[in-house]
């Protein structure tokens, strides 16, 4: 016969005790934490009021399923975007980076902009998620992180590295315009980081690209964009001698190309007028009044508002053109067009400095009268002009000038009386009664 066996039963009070102590201890932690809320500033009880912070935030990201989105967030959040750009030659990204200092951002930690974000990047990935033939939404969501974090946080890391996710997307769905704005950007983050020569690759590839497809509005701002880089390489390069001066020349030919191209006649017009004076630098008189000469076509054109001053700049170079090349009467027309030009627009530093040409100029060709009238309006219109733009160096400068040309003048004249006296000795006796008064 087989016995029964028997389980020792459940001793329940234990339970009801166990179940007791912990209801005690949850009671004691309450009372803690609130005795120890009690004791904190307000900017130290932000977990007990219910704020969150990015680590609360990204693990609601990663349970809600959004793994890219968590992915970014972690990256943005803890400044570790990888660095997604073209390396320089003979150096690494790493030491680029680290030579010029430029590294990512330190964001804005609080509650609501970390929910901004959140919200951003959930909504751009949604839109990736189906196999929709419409990705808009998910491109229009990364591009308009990328430009913020380039406009509002100046993190050209970051916003590289949503610009490239736009590109990537954008093949894939083959939506142009989209690759395109983000073939930009990407470029514009590039040259912002001091990688120049990649910028400058990858916005003329990619403006060759957009003009192609009819991309008109993107290939404008790629032009734009390259204007604005071809300038200050050819500025940096302008400051030197010899064979950087021909690298000058170089970027800024590229610079009027792209200009041409866009159809920026008032930026090609600047170029020219920068080219012409590297070829006056030069000794290359001819093609020096060839750019400028161009320069003043175009401004002539222009109608705007300062289409009257860069037109006396024009005037005041060509004339030094031909003053150096010894043309005395075409350096003429252009210094008189200078010198109306500046009465006209009440420019009196201007119209002083036209002055002081012409006063060289025509004392070169020994018009003694002439050059002494001019010499005068030079120190006239100097002292004349506005006192914010007042030049006292200028005035100085010009009142001595004057003083000498005067002194000049008169013993130019006295040389005359008496190299003529024998001839006319009453105007050498005329002369010396009114210099006695």
């Amino acid at each position: 016969m087989i016995k029964e066996k028997k389980f020792e039963p459940i001793k329940m009070p234990l339970k009801v005790k166990a179940v007791q102590e912990s209801k005690e201890k949850q009671q004691q932690e309450k009372h803690h934490l609130k005795k120890k809320q009690q004791n904190l500033s307000p900017q130290d009880n932000i977990q007990f009021s219910g704020e969150k912070d990015k680590q609360s935030i990204s693990y609601e990201i990663l349970t809600q399923g959004y793994v890219q989105s968590y992915t970014d967030f972690f990256y943005i959040t803890n400044e570790s975007i990888p660095l997604l750009f073209h390396a320089p030659a003979q150096m690494s990204l790493f030491d680029h980076f680290n030579i010029k200092g430029i590294k990512q951002q330190q964001i804005n930690q609080s509650q609501d902009f970390l929910e901004d974000l959140k919200r951003s990047l959930i909504q751009a990935e949604e839109s990736t998620r189906y196999q929709l033939p419409d990705r808009s939404a998910a491109l229009e969501g990364y591009l308009i992180l990328a430009e913020q974090f380039y406009n509002n946080h100046q993190d050209y890391i970051v916003s590289a590295y949503f610009y490239k996710r736009v590109i990537n997307i954008a093949r894939q769905c083959n939506e142009q315009q989209f690759e395109g704005k983000g073939r930009l950007g990407y470029g514009k983050c590039h040259y912002q980081v001091g990688l120049i020569d990649q910028s400058i690759n990858i916005l003329e590839e990619s403006q060759k690209l957009c003009e192609e497809l009819g991309l008109e509005t993107v290939s404008e701002q790629m032009s734009g964009q390259l204007i604005q880089i071809y300038n200050k390489m050819a500025s940096e390069y302008e400051k030197g001698e010899g064979e950087q001066i021909n690298q000058a020349l170089h970027y800024y030919e590229k610079c009027r190309e792209a200009a041409q191209k866009s159809g920026n006649y008032e930026a090609e017009g600047m170029i020219c007028h920068k080219i012409g004076g590297l070829f006056l630098k030069m000794g290359n008189l001819q093609r020096s009044i060839q750019y400028q000469s161009k320069f003043l076509d175009i401004v002539k054109a222009q109608h705007k508002d300062d289409s009257k001053q860069k037109e006396m700049e024009a005037h005041a170079s060509l004339a030094k053109c031909y003053i150096k090349k010894g043309d005395i009467d075409e350096a003429q027309k252009h210094l008189d067009q200078y010198h109306i030009l500046a009465k006209d627009q009440k420019l009196h530093n201007a119209q002083s400095d036209a002055a002081l040409m012409l006063a060289k100029l025509h004392q070169q060709k020994g018009n003694t009268a002439k050059s002494l009238e001019y010499f005068q309006q030079h120190f006239d219109c100097a002292k004349s002009e506005k006192s914010e733009n007042k030049n006292r160096k200028l005035i100085d400068k010009a009142r001595v000038t004057y003083a000498i040309a005067k002194a000049n003048a008169y013993i130019d004249n006295y040389i005359k009386l008496v190299a003529n006296s024998d001839k006319n000795l009453k105007a050498l006796l005329d002369w010396k009664q009114k210099k006695d008064k």
